[in-house]
């Protein structure tokens, strides 16, 4: 079930409609060797998901510029003296601090400072270090990797990149590079890396490889014995999706169905796009969509590009969608806040038990996906310490 630990609220999505799968984008998966972890039991069904990898395919990866080699640290709006309380506080010390202060000319430069380490330094530091530099480097977009670090659910670095063609002294590297963020790893350290790669090969392998992400596969088990009037009460919302009503028909009587992949029960939009990479022509309006976008098009058979516009979409969910408590169903949007500003950080699709829907940034580099929970709050964490949390529906 859904764990909160401060409050929430979730949205429904408008009308299901049916469409048959388009799936744009082959992505790359490490095989799976355990067994499928299980939802808890509720009016889902019995769902059971594996983790799949996601990884971007060549019309996306070409896209990525090779990072500068060199570390950079960007502290807007601090002075020299909160500077070196922070790097102090991470276990830097006097010796390397005072290092990295002449390797960066700060005593010739105005603020707003911008610190470059040596290689060395960045990978004396170890895992805590960075943990604790890094939660300040996080706010600032200057800071490209650490606002948007690079995530390893599995918190396994080796078994995050099996089957890739990276050399296994740059996964290596990487593992020593990592820090913790929850449950799962952060690595932020691009620069760092990209300075002991020796080929063009693996320097590319190494760019497209550190665009896996976890997404995961869902599925229902059924049996005579499933309760095929609930089941359908939920995966259609009562009166919305009758499409779906005769494909429960047809499972209840084929004695052989055991397992069902979920994706049949998504309405054509996410149906369309789960699992996949956004495509060129989905950046023709000059952005690739973002969470908004996601969300409020769940249900719609034709997505409304206005949704992309954060300003229009903040006005429909006050408007429209209103704040709804537990049990939650099926295309309820959970919406995440900033505690102070009540500005939206994040929306996403509530699915079941502790499972959603979403897309984590307009980046192309950001797919589709289904995330547990708490996984998805691990990576808001990285800028929002401490999000408020809203559930949300359009009630007719």
């Amino acid at each position: 079930m859904i764990r909160f630990h401060f409050a929430i609220i979730c949205i429904s999505a408008c009308c299901l409609h049916s469409a048959s799968a388009q799936l744009s984008t082959v992505v790359s998966e490490p095989r799976q060797t355990t067994q499928p972890s299980k939802c808890a039991p509720g009016p889902w069904g019995e769902l059971e998901y594996y983790p799949l990898h996601l990884e971007a395919p060549d019309h996306i990866s070409d896209l990525i510029s090779s990072p500068s080699e060199r570390t950079s640290w960007h502290f807007p709006g601090k002075t020299l003296e909160e500077i070196d309380a922070i790097l102090t506080a991470a276990l830097i010390g006097e010796t390397d601090r005072q290092r990295i202060y002449s390797d960066s000319n700060v005593d010739l430069v105005d603020p707003p400072y911008r610190l470059y380490p040596a290689a060395d330094i960045v990978e004396s530091m170890n895992s805590l270090s960075r943990q604790s530099l890094y939660r300040h480097l996080s706010p600032w977009s200057e800071n490209r990797f650490h606002r948007h670090p690079f995530i390893i659910e599995s918190g396994n670095v080796r078994s995050w990149f099996a089957n890739s063609e990276l050399s296994l002294e740059t996964i290596l590297h990487v593992e020593k590079l990592t820090y913790k963020l929850g449950n799962s790893l952060a690595f932020s350290d691009v620069p760092a890396v990209l300075t002991r790669i020796n080929s063009d090969k693996e320097e590319r392998e190494f760019l497209r490889a550190i665009t896996r992400t976890r997404s995961l596969m869902l599925r229902m088990t059924v049996s005579p014995e499933s309760d095929f009037p609930a089941l359908k009460k939920y995966w259609t919302l009562g009166r919305k999706g009758k499409d779906l009503m005769s494909f429960f028909d047809s499972i209840s009587q084929t004695t052989d169905v055991e397992k069902v992949d979920a994706i049949h029960f998504l309405p054509p939009t996410p149906r369309k796009y789960l699992n996949t990479f956004p495509s060129l022509s989905l950046g023709m309006e000059g952005q690739y969509p973002g969470h908004f976008w996601t969300s409020l098009n769940f249900g719609r058979f034709n997505p409304l590009q206005d949704f992309d516009n954060d300003e229009y979409a903040t006005m429909y969910i006050h408007k429209f969608l209103h704040p709804v408590e537990k049990p939650y169903q099926f295309g309820d949007l959970v919406l995440f806040f900033h505690p102070v500003t009540h500005k939206i950080i994040h929306t996403c699709i509530f699915v079941a038990d502790d499972i959603v829907y979403t897309k984590n940034g307009r980046s192309p580099f950001n797919p589709f996906m289904l995330m547990k929970l708490e996984d998805l709050m691990g990576r808001l964490s990285i800028i929002h310490a401490e999000p408020g949390v809203e559930v949300r529906r359009k009630i007719e």
